[in-house]
């Protein structure tokens, strides 16, 4: 009635289980961004980021306080420690934010303050690219009324954001002749606009009821507004055009040819990511039947529910094939189609209950808890096999089907609860390892492997017996040719080694040695390996350009590429330029060539054949390093320099980028000078301005004004709040170098002076963006090593070239986040294992009642480790944390058989020499042990070498790692267990003779057996 009751529980939960992706984290983490139109990254730093930091660094328990100033924006993030409330720091952060508003710049509005939930899928789920013949970029209206407001009204999405296309501004256009005409200044205008476009609340009138007072100043539209009278006589529309439309955007893309808009869609944090894109999608299919929208084409870039369903899909199909093969595995053992279907039970059972125990505890059926359930699937028939095979091994012997049922389940009652056990407690060192995203994931992953083999051990216990003392088949007398023809074989050389004990054991620790060369040969990575789909082809271009130029070269590439698409394979191809944030074009292959095989023949390719273009410089891959060094990018080495001036800091960066080029191996360094853009510096001449009675504050406003305008307060539209600037005329202003040296600067006493005249022009190279961290300025190197240069040996000579390297006061270097990341992320993994074998060691002489014993056992675990290592660098895999999850696994499995043989030794020894009941115990386990053993192998070989991935990581270095490391054991723990068993015996024996003994009535475990004597 038990089981019967865990099955329908399991099937109604499975009905009714979540469908997710990825776990939910709130991430102890509040990001804070603002826009400063118009703001250059120094101006950026030194009025919007650095007063926002001097507010927020308050806030006591801050852990990383992380800030960035570029071009138009400054951000922060802020990190705590993973004990304090997202939410309560949430409000303590936008408290901070509001306190430093009133130092904040006028243009400075709204300020975004939001908790970081981190999840692959907690961007858009939906990404695409609509795009059409013509240029949409003055499209707004239309594509927010004909496609993001439908969407947006789609049930589960939150918002619909749209970029390479901005809504309206209404925008002033000074004629600044004219205003001097007649007599009237800038601010003047600018006053008067702001007078007469405002809404205040000024407070409540009670008497019989209470009414709410406000002041209500609003343009009812652009005529309105036209018709400002600035003074008598005098309106707006006799001094500057007054316009509404699309600003003008620095940057474009094109998909396929096509000018291209961009378009994300994201969901409600409750929201189901599969049902929800399927809702969308279906809008998207009536949206394109609008008439309004006829030759625009929309193209899903990006899939979330898509990466779900294939995630989930891939693992499923992993786990049937790993499946079926464990059961054929059994069979060939068993030899008995009944007692194998028994056993080959413990499968779909373990699974479906286990799915009931994740539904009890508010888990839902995502990409990690399934990999859990597959990944048990190798292991669920373990306790199975042992319980099966011993009741099978009686029945052999002549023993009635009952008798065997009951004896055989209680001769291996320990060792199955001892391996259940030690499968389960391996996973407890999450529970005192600092929480972090890592821990959480690899907790869903643990989560459903401890369900599994915890109801497969319920199901060894019950169902197995039951079934057993039912069974009308004869079992078989033999155990089949090949078991037959190795017994013998495997006695004799179990008695040889145990003759040969030094010699035997000299081996296998020269074998556990031998790892450390793959060991140091391994890549160590904090990030899985990623599947790739893509080829970059980056632009660096000589001279700063427009975003016009840029374009030019886009196509010239794009028309190369359509030309040679067949010989390519490429099946899109979507490019991007910008005047700030450079110029790539990306290569997207068909779904089925995404392999590693496929991009890399195509980025060989395109090395041999990119055209020529002067001025520009084509790269392939190298070149579009991101801060992980992901994409198709090279392992980079990651320098952070930091100081306090941004610019005489990005100077030292790029001297240690000259130090650290010289190093053997370097193939290349990426220095602040490789991002750089050229500008304009306006000095001004003190002298010559005081003459005139000019201040700085006053020029930098004219030429502030001159080239950016100035923000107003938002212009009130039916469709909502509209950016309100004003500023010289476009058809009038020019905005080159000429037009600046002769801008006209209005002095005290009616004279308008050149700008040439009181100030000196000098050119310069900044960063893109600004980068800070714990309110200190920092800059990034990435140092790129030739083949064969580890991230180990790299950091290692680079760490000699810096320590030589004279740096100025008041500035350092570190690894930066890149180190931390990659630190924090290897010191959990040598933790993880680390605890996890102290925890096991502990278990098992709670069971044993010796610590002797579970010494022998875990020995197995240095040859687990070595075969390892050997199998991931063999298959070309890196020790990342993928792999990291294979050998904590490792360390709960392969201990199993070694609890199993040592049980069954022992419980010989009451009648038997130790000699013979080694010889005749091993024996004994030998099928059971290279059953679970050989189904645990077959079980993951499906996911080892089918490249299934998991939120587009690659997991086979997981099963790589099981692989290697099992077989290796498993053949220590046949031939060397033994050995090493006597050998910590005889040590414990004669330990305890050399210590002083007190009389005592308790009986030791040496005295519990017959025959202690060593092995001549």
């Amino acid at each position: 009635m038990l089981l019967v009751s865990c099955m329908v529980l399991g099937t109604a939960a499975l009905m009714d289980l979540p469908l997710g992706f990825m776990p939910i984290v709130k991430e102890p983490e509040v990001d804070v961004e603002a826009n400063f139109p118009g703001g250059q990254p120094l101006e950026v730093l030194d009025r919007l980021v650095r007063p926002l930091e001097e507010e927020v660094a308050t806030i006591p328990g801050i852990k990383e306080l992380t800030s960035r100033a570029q071009p138009g924006q400054g951000s922060l993030q802020v990190r705590f420690g993973w004990d304090r409330d997202p939410d309560l720091l949430r409000l303590e952060v936008r408290e901070a934010v509001e306190r430093a508003r009133g130092d904040l710049p006028r243009e400075v509005r709204y300020i975004k303050v939001e908790g970081d939930v981190s999840t692959p899928a907690s961007g858009a789920i939906l990404q695409g690219r609509i795009s059409a013949a013509r240029d949409l970029s003055q499209s707004w209206p239309l594509l927010d009324r004909a496609i993001r407001q439908p969407l947006e009204r789609v049930r589960g999405v939150a918002r619909v954001d749209l970029y390479g296309v901005e809504p309206q501004e209404v925008r002033v256009q000074l004629d600044i002749p004219a205003l001097r005409r007649h007599g009237i200044t800038v601010e003047e205008v600018v006053a008067d606009l702001e007078a007469n476009n405002l809404d205040l609340d000024l407070g409540a009138l009670r008497a019989a009821r209470r009414l709410d007072v406000s002041v209500w100043s609003r343009f009812r539209d652009i005529s309105a507004l036209e018709q400002l009278q600035l003074r008598k006589g005098l309106r707006l529309s006799e001094v500057a055009r007054v316009t509404r439309a699309q600003p003008r955007l620095d940057y474009g893309r094109h998909l396929d040819r096509k000018f291209a808009v961009g378009i994300d869609v994201y969901k409600e944090p409750r929201a189901n990511t599969v049902e929800t894109v399927a809702r969308i999608k279906q809008r998207l299919d009536e949206i394109q039947s609008d008439p309004a929208v006829h030759g625009i084409h929309f193209l899903i870039w990006q899939d979330a529910a898509e990466e779900i369903l294939n995630s989930l899909k891939g693992l499923r199909d992993a786990g049937l094939i790993g499946g079926l093969l464990a059961v054929l595995v059994l069979l060939f053992f068993l030899r008995s189609l009944r007692t194998t279907l028994i056993v080959a039970a413990a499968i779909p059972f373990s699974l479906l209950v286990a799915t009931g125990g994740l539904y009890l505890l508010g888990q839902d059926l995502n990409v990690l808890t399934l990999l859990g359930l597959m990944l048990g699937v190798g292991m669920l028939v373990d306790n199975a096999v042992v319980v099966a095979e011993n009741i099978y091994r009686l029945r052999a012997q002549g023993v009635p089907p009952l008798t065997a049922a009951r004896e055989g389940t209680r001769q291996v009652l320990m060792a199955v609860v001892a391996s259940t056990a030690t499968t389960v407690i391996v996973w407890s060192w999450l529970l005192v390892t600092p929480t972090s995203t890592l821990t959480i994931y690899m907790g869903g992953v643990a989560l459903a492997i401890c369900l599994t083999v915890a109801c497969s051990l319920l199901l060894s216990l019950t169902f197995i017996p039951l079934c057993a003392a039912r069974i009308r088949e004869r079992a078989p007398t033999d155990m089949g040719r090949l078991l037959e023809w190795s017994l013998p074989r495997y006695r004799a050389v179990l008695r040889w080694t145990l003759a040969h004990r030094t010699l035997t054991l000299g081996a296998l620790l020269l074998l556990a040695a031998s790892a450390v060369y793959p060991l140091s040969r391994l890549e160590k990575s904090g990030e899985p390996r990623m599947r790739q789909r893509a080829v970059r082809v980056a632009y660096d271009v000589d001279q700063a350009a427009s975003k016009e130029v840029l374009e030019g070269y886009v196509e010239i590439v794009e028309a190369w590429l359509d030309e040679n698409r067949e010989h390519l394979g490429y099946e899109n191809v979507y490019s991007w330029y910008s005047e700030r944030m450079g110029t790539m074009s990306m290569l997207y292959l068909p779904p089925d060539h995404t392999d590693d095989a496929s991009v890399a023949e195509l980025r060989q390719k395109l090395r041999d054949s990119l055209p020529q273009i002067p001025g520009v410089k084509l790269s392939v891959g190298e070149k579009m390093w991101d801060y992980r060094g992901g994409g198709d990018g090279p392992k980079l080495v990651r320098v952070t320099v930091r100081g306090e001036d941004p610019e005489a800091l990005q100077e030292l960066a790029i001297q240690v980028g000259h130090e650290l080029s010289a190093l053997p191996g370097v193939v290349d360094v990426r220095t602040p000078e490789d991002d750089g853009q050229r500008e304009v510096r306006v000095k001004l001449l003190l002298d010559a301005a005081r003459a005139v009675g000019l201040d700085p504050e006053t020029v930098g406003r004219v030429v502030a004004f001159s080239f950016r305008g100035q923000s107003l307060r938002p212009y009130v539209a039916e469709e909502g709040e509209l950016t309100f600037l004003v500023g010289p005329d476009a058809r009038t202003a020019r905005s080159d170098l000429t037009a600046l040296y002769a801008l006209p600067v209005p002095a005290p006493g009616g004279i308008v002076v050149p700008l040439a005249t009181v100030a000196r022009f000098e050119f310069a190279r900044v960063p893109p963006s600004i980068r800070r961290q714990d309110r200190k300025t920092s800059a990034r190197l990435g140092v790129e090593f030739e083949e064969g240069v580890n991230a180990e040996e790299g950091k290692a000579r680079v760490q000699a070239a810096l320590e030589g390297f004279r740096f100025p006061p008041g500035t350092s270097w570190d690894w930066g986040r890149w180190g931390r990341d990659r630190e924090d992320v290897l010191d959990t993994m040598l933790r993880g294992v680390l605890l996890s074998l102290a925890v096991v060691i502990l278990l098992m002489a709670a069971l044993f009642e010796s610590f002797s014993q579970p010494l022998a056992i875990v020995i197995t675990l240095p040859l687990a480790f070595s075969g390892a290592f050997w199998a991931l660098w063999l298959q070309g895999h890196e020790l990342d944390a993928v792999a990291f999850i294979g050998v904590i696994i490792l360390v709960g499995i392969v201990v199993n058989n070694g609890i199993v043989m040592v049980d069954h030794v022992n419980a010989l020894r009451c009648n038997q020499s130790r000699v013979d009941a080694l010889l005749n115990g091993c024996t004994d386990r030998l099928r059971p042990v290279l059953m679970t053993a050989t189904s645990t192998l077959v079980g993951l070989i499906p996911l080892g070498f089918t490249g299934p991935t998991v939120a587009g990581a690659y997991i086979d270095s997981l099963a790589i790692a099981v692989i290697g490391g099992l077989a290796t054991s498993t053949v220590f723990t046949l031939v060397g267990l033994p050995v090493w068993y006597t050998y910590i015996e005889d040590v414990s024996a004669l330990a305890l003779r050399l210590l002083p003994r007190r009389h005592t009535n308790r009986i030791t475990f040496g005295e519990r057996v017959q025959d202690s004597a060593a092995i001549p």
